[in-house]
């Protein structure tokens, strides 16, 4: 009796792990699901498909991996993760960082509570496009309130909903 039940035991525990990482063979195709993933809410898939595409990837597809896993860095609180793609971003792909690109991106920032992210996004943007001083005082002075009181601050009277 005791051997059956190990067995059945030891059935019903390999049956459960079974479930193995996903397995893309397209760049292209890993970033969609990855989208369709991190749309609903499936980070784990979504992060391997980003992964997947940033490791081989080339130009464009990559810079959306990056990108991607930037969203999900945000959208986990993620301050390292955000950070980390975002620098990759900077230093490879900075064709990309548009004016309103960086204005998404710092504001994605403000409302996860990313800090230091949203200040190394404000950093780069003043320095790649000074003229952009007025479009990010709100979120510097959005990200320096979050720093003093915490992610739950009141941010509606700097524009953003919802707070």
């Amino acid at each position: 009796m005791r051997l059956s039940t190990l067995l059945l035991i030891s059935t019903f525990l390999g049956a459960c792990s079974s479930d193995s990482a996903p397995v893309f063979t397209d760049v292209n195709t890993a970033i969609d699901q990855a989208d369709s993933a991190k749309s609903a809410g499936d980070t784990d898939l979504a992060k391997a498909g980003y992964e997947y595409a940033r490791d081989n990837g080339d130009g464009d597809s990559r810079a959306d991996a990056l990108m991607g896993l930037f969203e999900l860095g945000c959208a986990g609180a993620d301050d390292d993760m955000a950070f980390a793609n975002f620098e990759t971003l900077a230093s490879s792909h900075a064709e990309k960082l548009t004016q309103a690109e960086l204005k998404r991106m710092v504001d994605l920032c403000v409302t996860s509570a990313t800090v230091e992210t949203g200040d190394s996004i404000i950093d780069y943007a003043m320095q790649a496009f000074p003229e952009m001083k007025d479009d990010l005082t709100n979120p510097a002075t959005a990200i320096e309130k979050i720093r003093t009181e915490g992610p739950g601050a009141d941010l509606s009277g700097l524009g953003y909903a919802g707070d």
